[in-house]
């Protein structure tokens, strides 16, 4: 499982060939990217705040989202790595624009 903000494609295209390097198979192990959970302007508890989580197959998504479900409220499985991924990018990029407030 990864968590950290990295660009989107990093899953796939950095971090399964280190494994399938390694002998790692996806069919015997499962890959994931579910980003971490940050919300720096709230008290609220990250377990009430919904979760993406996106693997390099169904069964890698299937997998993390059964690993998440079991502590978090609101879980949403995506179509692959790619998308929480730019989930999070995008939400950095939101956040650090409007922390800097308006020049209008």
């Amino acid at each position: 499982m990864l968590e950290s903000t990295t660009y989107p494609g990093t899953t796939e295209e950095e971090v399964l060939p280190l494994m399938q390097q390694s002998g790692l198979r996806c069919a015997d192990h499962f890959l994931a990217f579910s980003p971490e959970p940050e919300d720096p302007d709230t008290r609220t508890p990250a377990v009430h705040h919904p979760k993406a989580v996106g693997g390099v197959n169904a069964e890698s998504t299937a997998v993390a989202a059964a690993l998440y479900s079991a502590a978090l409220e609101k879980l949403v499985p995506v179509s692959g790595a790619r998308v929480p991924e730019s989930c999070k990018l995008l939400e950095n990029v939101f956040r650090s624009v409007n922390s800097h407030g308006s020049t209008t």
